[in-house]
């Protein structure tokens, strides 16, 4: 029976078969991590170097969930990293890869029920998106990043 799973695909986990997601673990920071991309491994990378640099006090990996009330088909949602400034304020981070409706959703519903949060997304490289889907993301992000291979490319880390 395992082997008919494993052929047909359903040991596996469906966004990571459907977009190619690469599951990375490391160390960074003496604390072990599972990053379920290829771009949050990075992302984290450039958050340790800025924590390194003192540019941040520290970075989490999934630290929060925010739970959503009366949101259709939507409970709950947790960002990839929480970072907190110097000045004690800190903000979430979201990388993507694709953005897809569900994420613009979550991003409302967000912005909506939780005002004070701070949330910036990243993408590795800028997102072929309407008009119309970038302006609804833009106007419920603090912040949108568009290429954080630019933003990454004089740091020095293993971008393998």
């Amino acid at each position: 029976m395992n082997k008919n799973k494993a052929k047909m695909g359903f040991d596996e986990p469906p966004i990571r078969r459907k977009y190619g997601n690469v599951l990375v673990t490391a160390v960074l920071g003496n604390e072990t991590f599972h990053f379920k991309s290829k771009l949050e491994y990075r992302w984290a990378q450039y958050l340790e170097f800025l924590k390194l640099a003192g540019e941040i006090k520290s970075w989490q990996y999934e630290a929060d969930t925010f739970t959503f009330v009366g949101v259709y088909k939507l409970r709950c949602w947790t960002p990839d990293f929480r970072v907190f400034n110097n000045d004690r304020e800190y903000r979430y981070f979201e990388t993507k890869g694709v953005l897809l409706g569900i994420d613009i959703k979550k991003c409302k519903a967000l912005f909506d029920q939780y005002p004070e949060v701070k949330l910036t997304f990243v993408f590795w490289t800028k997102p072929k998106i309407s008009v119309q889907k970038r302006n609804r993301l833009e106007r419920y992000c603090h912040r949108v990043i568009y290429g954080a291979k630019n933003v990454m490319k004089n740091v020095p880390i293993d971008m393998g």
